[in-house]
């Protein structure tokens, strides 16, 4: 599977290194993987448009992630249409699921230390 964003401590998304990453999807089913790092992680799913999507995640190694053997999971609030967050602590890497329209994730790294 490619990989389309790697989220980092201390890359710099916006004017800042906490920015937050935010990527949007028009079309696909199961986008690319977003790597993440060891850390508590604040995935918000959002949609500039009429919408349904979910997120999976996976803890799998960033390896398997690349290799496409990752086994994902459904994030705890399945296919949504209104704007929905989630916090995210132990996980490699999510994924956007997007049944319809156009959806959006934006990552924020809550601790960096964790």
């Amino acid at each position: 599977m490619a990989v389309n964003e790697t989220l980092t401590p201390s890359g710099v998304y916006g004017e800042s290194a906490r920015a937050p990453l935010s990527v949007a999807y028009a079309a696909g089913a199961a986008q690319d993987a977003i790597l993440i790092p060891t850390c508590e992680v604040l995935a918000v799913l959002s949609f500039d448009a009429a919408g349904t999507a979910s997120i999976e995640g996976t803890n799998s190694p960033h390896a398997a992630v690349i290799a496409g053997t990752a086994v994902w999971k459904l994030w705890p609030a399945g296919i949504v249409a209104v704007t929905t967050d989630n916090a995210c602590k132990g996980l490699t890497a999510l994924r956007v699921v997007r049944a319809a329209g156009t959806p959006r994730i934006t990552l924020t790294i809550v601790d960096a230390n964790a």
